[in-house]
């Protein structure tokens, strides 16, 4: 799958909002191919959920939510395919950036009845893997924001089979 590379630089964010600059890429500049995101199932009624966008604002979802123990919410479950509005991209490429996701340090913890979020980002030419069930507070913002997406998102259901790239 080809994917568009977008340039984003993060001065333009800050100064005039959220812009894509098509012009060839310099230093501070942000090219953003996709990123995928996971929370996994716990023991009590976390969702699990497996999430794609790229830069074409694609969105790739599967979702499962819980009404009991056992007791699979199929009214809110299910797989999603369709694309995010363009305001809602730039608020995560803007997250993306301010959290400085290359530099996060997400603990190897993977021992508890906790989800572990699972976040690959592919930009800049680079996969970056992040992946705990206790991700630092410096990575809330993403955090939240990828997690709210994922279990909000209004987009149509899909009988297409995707498997999302998992964590290594």
């Amino acid at each position: 799958m080809n994917y568009l590379k977008f340039a984003f630089s993060p001065a333009v964010f800050a100064v005039f909002g959220p812009t894509t600059i098509a012009q060839p890429l310099s230093s501070g500049q942000f090219v953003f191919e996709k990123l995928i995101y996971h929370s996994s199932h716990c023991n009590g009624l976390c969702p699990q959920i497996d999430m794609e966008i790229d830069s074409n604002n694609d969105v790739l979802l599967k979702r499962e939510f819980w009404k009991g123990k056992g007791e699979i919410d199929k009214r809110r479950s299910g797989k999603f395919k369709g694309k995010i509005a363009a305001e809602t991209y730039s608020q995560l490429i803007t997250t993306l950036i301010a959290s400085d996701y290359s530099n996060l340090d997400f603990p190897p913890v993977f021992c508890c009845d906790l989800p572990i979020t699972t976040i690959i980002v592919y930009a800049n030419g680079k996969r970056t893997q992040l992946s705990s069930m206790t991700p630092p507070e410096k990575a809330r913002k993403l955090t939240d924001l990828l997690y709210s997406l994922s279990t909000t998102l209004n987009i149509p259901t899909t009988t297409e089979e995707f498997n999302l790239e998992n964590r290594n």
